[in-house]
């Protein structure tokens, strides 16, 4: 087998190689840099309960058909279930990628067609979502305090409406949380002579409530091949008078709203928790990252956009917690260890063959090869942890020896003849690691 390579010129190959390596460490700020690799896929968890039944009546009656229905939901990659007495339980396993909440609404809708055929005494099945890479989310990589000679209501303010805003457009972020100060709130304290003389009660006002923020699903709409789930909800209520207006009941023919027989304030919470640091008050703003961000470089992003923010006298910014700093830490260790063994690598070429020639052929062939392999990583969305970045410098010792066999041949016999056996010992190499992605 001859494979002709001289069909493009030297110049050219070198040009293209050169182009994607630039392009490849151009893209390496841009990958998904994690401490530990991403959780594993979704599961759904429905549960119900048959008081006094037995297992096998569970299992037959309840079980199968709810089996038999969610087999037909797309995106389930794993049914398991267990009957028990008086109760029992599906998990469904979903695949990566599947949209979740969409998923999920399938799901409820499904359970919710098939309810009534289920025997009597039955209880609704409930649906509990356990989504791993969302709590990898909840995870804030930052936690910053601002505190002040103010009242805490003053700074949880201050915190919410303008560092929270300035802060909230930098690209990465998910949210920021900010915990402490007394928040506001909506409190209904209601009249009780009024409600006798029209004759209601607190449970009138408190179903009315309930009616008001009730949310629903209508159902599914599909739009430019895409679906969408179509939900009811309730419009924010944002003034007094808004709260004023909510229906409660009608009474011969006259609309009783909330405002005639209760009054509404907007009064702070009732302290939970209190927050000093060297006698100030202080609040805490949690800064949470999307999924596949690069959080090292959203941490550096944050903490720069923070240190040319202008606080008003008094106020005081201070970073308590960095959950990058183990992460970049581990990260400068492997790339010390990295750097010291593609230097003693080298070293070992140029003491074998005598040659700085060699040597920097075999050092911008590496990489290249690292290059060309950050775009594949930022193609095919492939997450970067420690583990994975533990791996590449394995894969150095591997990458070196296939550029120091193809070398030697080229210099000796002026071809590339060899190319197929090495690609065929390099596929043996990866065919026996394969066997890491089927450990626990």
């Amino acid at each position: 087998m001859n494979l002709q390579f001289n069909q493009i010129p030297a110049f050219s190959t070198r040009m293209i190689f050169a182009v994607l390596t630039l392009i490849g460490f151009a893209l390496v700020p841009r990958l998904s840099v994690q401490y530990t690799p991403s959780a594993s896929n979704a599961n759904i968890n429905i549960s119900y309960s048959w008081q006094n039944a037995a297992p096998k009546v569970i299992e037959k009656e309840v079980t199968t058909p709810i089996e038999g229905a969610l087999s037909l939901v797309q995106n389930i990659q794993k049914i398991y279930s267990t009957s028990s007495n008086g109760s029992g339980n599906i998990n469904l396993t979903l695949q990566k990628s599947a949209d979740i909440e969409l998923t999920r609404f399938e799901i409820a809708m499904t359970i919710r067609r098939i309810y009534p055929k289920l025997p009597e005494g039955v209880s609704f099945p409930s649906i509990t979502l356990n989504n791993p890479t969302e709590e990898a989310q909840n995870r804030p990589i930052l936690t910053y305090s601002l505190n002040g000679q103010r009242s805490a209501t003053d700074l949880y303010d201050y915190a919410t409406e303008q560092l929270s805003t300035q802060l909230s457009f930098l690209s990465g972020i998910r949210n920021i949380e900010v915990v402490g100060g007394n928040q506001l709130e909506w409190r209904v304290t209601y009249q009780q002579n009024q409600l006798n003389t029209l004759r209601l009660t607190a449970q009138d006002i408190q179903s009315a409530l309930q009616k008001h923020f009730y949310n629903d699903v209508l159902g599914i709409a599909n739009i430019d091949n895409q679906t969408f789930s179509v939900q009811l909800q309730s419009q924010p209520l944002l003034t007094r008078e808004d709260w004023e207006n909510i229906p409660i009941k009608n009474i011969q023919d006259r609309l009783i709203t909330l405002g005639q027989v209760a009054q509404i304030q907007l009064v702070e919470q009732p302290q939970r928790a209190y927050y000093r640091i060297n006698g100030k008050n202080s609040v805490r703003l949690l800064f949470y990252p999307e999924a596949n961000t690069n959080t090292i470089e959203l941490a550096k992003n944050i903490q720069t956009n923070i240190k040319n923010i202008e606080l008003p006298k008094g106020y005081e910014l201070f970073l308590d917690d960095d959950a990058t700093e183990y992460l970049n830490d581990e990260l400068q260790k492997i790339q010390h260890r990295t750097l010291l063994s593609l230097a003693i690598l080298l070293l070992f070429v140029l003491i074998v063959h005598r040659s700085w020639r060699h040597t920097l052929v075999v050092a911008f062939s590496l990489l290249a090869n690292l290059g060309i392999a950050a775009i594949g990583y930022y193609i095919f969305n492939i997450e970067m942890n420690l583990y994975a970045l533990a791996g590449i410098t394995v894969s150095f010792g591997l990458m070196i020896d296939n550029t120091i066999v193809m070398v030697h041949h080229i210099r000796h016999y002026q071809n590339q003849k060899v190319f197929p056996a090495l690609l065929a010992a390099t596929f043996t190499t990866i065919a026996a690691l394969v066997i890491v992605f089927f450990l626990p």
